[in-house]
C-alpha cells in the first residue's frame, strides 16, 4: 500500500490550514490598507457614476468630511464648493491635474488634485482615483519670489533711471514714475 497520496493530501490540508490561519492571503491586502491610511495625500476613490467609495483620513482632513459622511454619495454634490475639481471627475476618461484652495481658519491651502479613470479587466470605466498632495509650502515659495523678482525689477529700473539723468530735475521725475 503507497501512502505518498495521503501524505499529500495530509500535508496540503496542513498548508492551507496555516495559509488561512496566518492570514497569509490577507497580507498584501493589509499592508495597501495601512499605506492608504496613513498617507499624508488625500485619496479619494469614486464609482462609475462619480459617487464616493472611499476616503482616507488625509482626504477627510481636507475636507472636513467623514467617511460615514460621503460613502455613497454623489461628488458633486459634497465638494459643490469646490466645482474645479468637480469639473475635473465629470465625464473625462483622461488623466486630469486640477490645482484647488481651501480656506481653513483664515488661511489658505493649495492642494495639487489628480484625477486619474480607473478601468476594469474590460476596458470599461469603472470609477476615478482622485488624489491630493499639499503644495501650500511650494505656493508661499513661489509668491515669495515673485515678490523678490518685482523688487528686483523695480531696482533694476532705478538704477537705470540714475545713469541716464542728466540732472537732478529728470532724476527725481523719472524715479517718481516708477
Amino acid at each position: 500500500m503507497d501512502l505518498s497520496p495521503s501524505a499529500f493530501v495530509i500535508s496540503g490540508l496542513a498548508m492551507a490550514w496555516g495559509l488561512f490561519r496566518f492570514r497569509l492571503f490577507d497580507i498584501t491586502p493589509l499592508a495597501r490598507d495601512t499605506i492608504i491610511e496613513d498617507m499624508s495625500d488625500g485619496v479619494i476613490v469614486l464609482d462609475a457614476q462619480n459617487r464616493f467609495i472611499d476616503i482616507n483620513p488625509a482626504a477627510q482632513r481636507i475636507f472636513g468630511y467623514s467617511l460615514s459622511d460621503v460613502i455613497g454619495q454623489p461628488f458633486a454634490h459634497i465638494l459643490s464648493q469646490q466645482p474645479e475639481l468637480v469639473e475635473g471627475t465629470s465625464a473625462r476618461i483622461v488623466e486630469t491635474h486640477v490645482e484647488i484652495v481651501i480656506e481653513k481658519g483664515g488661511t489658505r491651502h493649495y492642494y495639487e488634485s489628480r484625477i486619474s479613470p480607473l478601468y476594469g479587466r474590460r476596458g470599461h470605466l469603472t470609477g476615478r482615483l482622485v488624489t491630493l498632495s499639499d503644495i501650500t509650502e511650494r505656493k508661499q515659495v513661489e509668491e515669495a519670489l515673485q515678490r523678490a523678482n518685482q523688487a528686483l525689477r523695480m531696482l533694476s529700473e532705478c538704477n537705470q533711471t540714475v545713469v541716464r539723468a542728466t540732472d537732478e530735475s529728470y532724476l527725481l521725475r523719472d524715479i517718481c514714475r516708477i
